[in-house]
C-alpha cells in the first residue's frame, strides 16, 4: 500500500458517486459539491450496522452513518465513553457530516420528553441546535458557502440508548470577520438573516436597513445562491423556541446584532 494506489481507488469511487471510502477504521470521504440520490434516506438501513437480515454479519457500507453505527453500539457494549472525530479543510463537509452523525444518534435513541400532543423530543432538541449555531458561526467565504468560521465539541449524553442530554463548546470563533469580509465572501449568516427575514415591527424597533446600507456587510457579497435568508431566519427563530430560548434571551441577541450593525457605520 502507497499513496498513488489509494488516491487511484478514491478517484474512481469518486466518479461513481461512492464518495465515502473505509481504510481501517477511519471513513474518508469527498464533497461531491451536489446532492446524490437516496445517499442519506435510510439511516437504520443493515447497509451501515453490518447485520443482514438472518442476524448474520456483513460488511458495513463505507459511509458516515456507518462510522456513527460504530460508535453507537461500542458505547452500549462496552459500556464507555466513544469519540468521533472531523477533520478537513474547508469546504471539506465536516458541518454536514457532523449533522449527519447527530441525525443517526437521533434517530437510534428511544426517549421522548413529555408533553402532549405538542411533544418535542430531546433528539430533535439536540439537532435543533445546529440551524443557530450555523447562523451565528458559518458565513459564505471563497471556498465553501457555509463555512463554519469555529470549532466546536458535541457531547451527547446517553441512559443506556436514550440520550438525555447534550453540552455544545466551541472555540476560535473567527471574531475578525465581524469587521471584515473578503471579496466574493459574507460576514456571519445571521447578519443577513435579521436584516431580510425580520418582521416590519421587529425591524422598526431594531432601526434595521438593508444589508447593502451597512459596512460591515457590503464589503463582500449580499447573498449566497440558492440560498433564502427569509426562510433561514424563520428556521432559526424555531430552531431558539426548540431548545427553550426565551423570548426575552431572543430579543436580546437580536439587538446585539442590530448593535452591532449600527456601530459598523460609526466613523
Amino acid at each position: 500500500m502507497n499513496q498513488a494506489p489509494l488516491l487511484s481507488l478514491l478517484r474512481r469511487r469518486y466518479l461513481a458517486n461512492s464518495i465515502y471510502t473505509n481504510v481501517s477504521n477511519i471513513s474518508i470521504s469527498f464533497n461531491p459539491y451536489a446532492w446524490i440520490e437516496g445517499l442519506y434516506d435510510n439511516p437504520k438501513s443493515a447497509l451501515y450496522s453490518g447485520k443482514g437480515g438472518n442476524g448474520a454479519s456483513t460488511p458495513r457500507v463505507p459511509h458516515v452513518y456507518s462510522v456513527a453505527s460504530v460508535v453507537f453500539e461500542r458505547m452500549l457494549t462496552m459500556k464507555e465513553d466513544q469519540s468521533v472525530i472531523v477533520s478537513g479543510e474547508s469546504g471539506a463537509g465536516k458541518t454536514e457530516a457532523c449533522k449527519k452523525v447527530m441525525k443517526y444518534l437521533a434517530e437510534s435513541s428511544v426517549s421522548s420528553v413529555s408533553g402532549g400532543s405538542g411533544e418535542v423530543t430531546i433528539e430533535q432538541k439536540v439537532m435543533d441546535c445546529n440551524p443557530f449555531l450555523e447562523a451565528f458561526g458559518n458565513a459564505k467565504t471563497v471556498r465553501n458557502d457555509n463555512s463554519s468560521r469555529f470549532g466546536k465539541f458535541i457531547k451527547i449524553e446517553y441512559d443506556g440508548p436514550r440520550i438525555v442530554g447534550a453540552t455544545m463548546n466551541h472555540y476560535l470563533l473567527e471574531k475578525s470577520r465581524v469587521i471584515c469580509a473578503g471579496n466574493g465572501e459574507r460576514n456571519y449568516h445571521i447578519f443577513y438573516q435579521l436584516c431580510i427575514g425580520a418582521t416590519e415591527k421587529m425591524k422598526a424597533k431594531l432601526h434595521l436597513k438593508k444589508p447593502a446600507e451597512y459596512r460591515i456587510l457590503n464589503q463582500g457579497e449580499l447573498t449566497v445562491e440558492g440560498v433564502d435568508d427569509k426562510q433561514e431566519f424563520e428556521e432559526v427563530c424555531r430552531a431558539l423556541r426548540t431548545v427553550g430560548a426565551t423570548q426575552e434571551q431572543v430579543d436580546s441577541m437580536f439587538e446585539l446584532i442590530a448593535g452591532l450593525l449600527q456601530l459598523g457605520n460609526v466613523q
